[in-house]
């Protein structure tokens, strides 16, 4: 009898160190056949518990790799943009200067003869020195979005070779979810086969098989959020750059090099066609963070309907029925005599710690989404409120200069000064851009200490998920394919 106890607190003891000595059938013979059973139930327990930690370690490192910002693309895109934003501005206030300044100088009837202090081909050297500087800040602007968009297919490469694409992420965790549903499958057969266990260790167990399926489905459901989160910021980054050349281009060719075109060959006919694609660009400037959001959230959706019924994961709340299991089975726990249940209570208690660390590290990742979030529906809404000012600002010019450019071709007087009146519209909105992204820049350039501060706050708890994981990962002695990674920069 007492030779039986020690081996049964010997083999407890491999079993929660994760020993390699194998308990062999001479062993075996001095246990009892509910002991034995039990040892059986626990060798699958462990097995479980380990896939769910894989599946969690998985989660970590593809929100950390999935869709990584290079460094310094927040600097340069800033530069790209203040460079646009403020030749935009020059172009604009000179313009409208010059038509308020000089429209009274010039003729009513462009073919009459030259009033007094009116310079020949002045409009010509205005518009030039009106449009060259839009012109050029458009320029700046294609530029770096062409760029940009060739470091991220860049960084799409580099992702499919180090394994971190969402197609190979989502193919893993497609087989552990078919390994651990096998293994479930597997206990619940071996229950339900008349195993002779004590009431405590029934009871028990069943708690374990919700629990368990409860992990599962906890894992399944952060995956589910992050696929979505990577196709939200794919598509959104698609839209934003392709959106934005189309916009840009169209300015670029469709108006500025028009107008510049129109001013060097005098033919003021080019210039409703130039207002016409002002109108578009305008009306784009407004109009597409409004698009690119819509594209990303429908995507985003669809995407998220998509791989919850491939995983056959329902979009509920599920903390609240895991930590309530949770409860109940620490409950049992404490009323579990460890003299009566010597083989039953230390195993317990292992799986009782590894629960609450199920629970804790996906609450982290519910953590770092919901700041996440805040910050990107913040900057959303000034996105789309700045667009708006700015943009149909642009578009009111547009349309305007339509209707000037044909009623007043043959008045160069109150088609310049109809002009200037055109211009302040789109001068005001342009300004109101400009003095924001300032703001803006300054602000993070004060505040940098406390961004980087938040970054590194996000790092840190990813990092000490990852440890988490590792320490639960040792706990059941279980093998992992995935690295370990020793720091998780910030994100």
């Amino acid at each position: 009898m007492i030779l039986r106890k020690i081996i049964s607190l010997f083999i407890v003891f491999n079993l929660i160190t994760g020993s390699t000595a194998i308990v062999n059938a001479q062993m075996a013979n001095y246990l009892t056949s509910r002991q034995v059973s039990y040892l059986e139930i626990e060798t699958i327990n462990r097995q479980i518990l380990a896939k769910e930690i894989e599946l969690f370690k998985l989660n970590t490192f593809f929100r950390v790799e999935n869709g990584r910002d290079r460094p310094g693309k927040k600097l340069r895109i800033m530069f790209y943009q203040n460079a646009n934003y403020f030749l935009t501005f020059s172009g604009l206030l000179v313009n409208v200067i010059y038509n308020f300044v000089y429209w009274k100088k010039l003729r009513e009837n462009k073919y009459g003869p030259l009033l007094p202090g009116e310079i020949r081909h002045i409009y010509t050297l205005i518009q030039l020195a009106a449009t060259l500087p839009r012109f050029v800040g458009k320029g700046i602007l294609i530029t770096g979005t062409a760029f940009e968009a060739t470091l991220e297919a860049m960084d799409k490469n580099s992702e499919n070779k180090r394994g971190f694409n969402i197609r190979t992420v989502e193919h893993k965790v497609v087989h552990l979810k078919d390994e651990i549903d096998t293994l479930l499958a597997k206990r619940q057969r071996l229950l339900a086969g008349g195993f002779d266990l004590s009431d405590k260790e029934k009871e028990m167990a069943n708690l374990d098989s919700n629990l368990m399926k409860e992990g599962e489905d906890l894992a399944l459901t952060e995956y589910v959020n992050l696929y979505a989160r990577s196709v939200y910021r794919t598509l959104y980054n698609r839209s934003e750059n392709s959106l934005t050349l189309a916009k840009k281009i169209d300015g670029e060719f469709g108006s500025d090099l028009i107008r510049i075109i129109s001013a060097c060959i005098h033919d003021d006919y080019l210039n409703p066609i130039s207002s016409t694609s002002t109108t578009i660009s305008g009306s784009m400037s407004a109009l597409n963070p409004i698009v690119e959001l819509a594209i990303a959230h429908f995507g985003k959706n669809k995407a998220k309907k998509s791989i919850a019924e491939k995983l056959n994961q329902k979009q509920i709340d599920l903390t609240t029925r895991f930590d309530q299991d949770t409860s109940k089975f620490n409950t049992l726990l404490a009323q579990t005599n460890e003299n009566d249940e010597p083989f039953l209570v230390p195993l317990a208690k292992v799986r009782s710690e590894l629960y609450q660390q199920e629970a804790g590290v996906y609450n982290d990742m519910q953590f770092i989404d919901s700041i996440e979030a805040k910050m990107q529906r913040r900057h959303q809404i000034h996105s789309i409120v700045m667009h708006q000012i700015y943009g149909w600002s642009k578009a009111s010019r547009g349309m305007f200069l339509i209707y000037v450019g044909y009623h007043f071709i043959q008045s160069p007087r109150f088609s310049t000064l109809l002009t200037g009146e055109a211009g302040i519209i789109n001068l005001a909105g342009a300004s109101i851009r400009l003095a924001d992204t300032f703001h803006t820049d300054a602000i993070e350039f004060l505040k940098r200490k406390e961004i980087a501060a938040k970054k590194t706050v996000t790092g840190t708890i990813l990092q000490g998920r990852l440890s988490t994981l590792d320490s639960m990962e040792d706990n059941v002695k279980a093998s992992s394919n995935l690295p370990r990674l020793k720091n998780i920069p910030g994100t």
